[in-house]
């Protein structure tokens, strides 16, 4: 890309124009026309962008149509070229973290399985310990009747006491 810039530098000086006149004259802001010459396509917001801006500068600078098209179509081939080592790279980076992914995820897997399980048998065992522990406590102890009360108010209890005092 840096020839193409270059290319159209070149043609920009022949003429005797500034960057600041183009910029007028074709309303592209100075940056981008300064980037279309640098070759620093990354600099222009977009495809659509770069492609009508490269079209409307070499029109300017009276490149004809033939060279135009030229120019567009070395463009576009760089740019499957980026696209598709970058596709290849960015396709091995994928695989390189789902494989380390896949990995890591076998390795954690297992061990808390284990915790999960472990964790579930004792609860089950202090469950079943408790719950023998208080049906043992609770055995049928034979319950104190209650005194019996005459028709005075007296309990038969306290009557006896108080025979076995007038007895002695």
């Amino acid at each position: 890309m840096k020839d193409i810039g270059n290319f159209l530098r070149e043609k920009r000086e022949a003429r005797g124009i500034s960057l600041i006149e183009a910029e007028k004259d074709l309303r592209i802001r100075k940056k981008y026309l300064q980037a279309l010459e640098e070759g620093n396509i990354d600099a222009i917001p977009g495809r659509t962008y770069l492609i009508g801006y490269l079209r409307n500068y070499s029109k300017y600078l009276g490149i004809d149509e033939e060279n135009i098209n030229q120019i567009i179509q070395t463009y576009k081939n760089l740019e499957e070229q980026k696209a598709g080592l970058e596709k290849t790279k960015e396709r091995s980076i994928r695989l390189k973290r789902k494989d380390r992914s896949i990995f890591e995820k076998k390795k954690l897997f297992f061990p808390i399985k284990y915790v999960y399980l472990t964790s579930f048998v004792l609860i089950i065992f202090i469950g079943l310990f408790l719950l023998n522990r208080s049906l043992r406590g609770t055995q049928d102890f034979p319950v104190p009747s209650p005194e019996i009360e005459n028709e005075i108010g007296i309990s038969v209890g306290e009557k006896a006491d108080d025979i076995r005092t007038l007895t002695e």
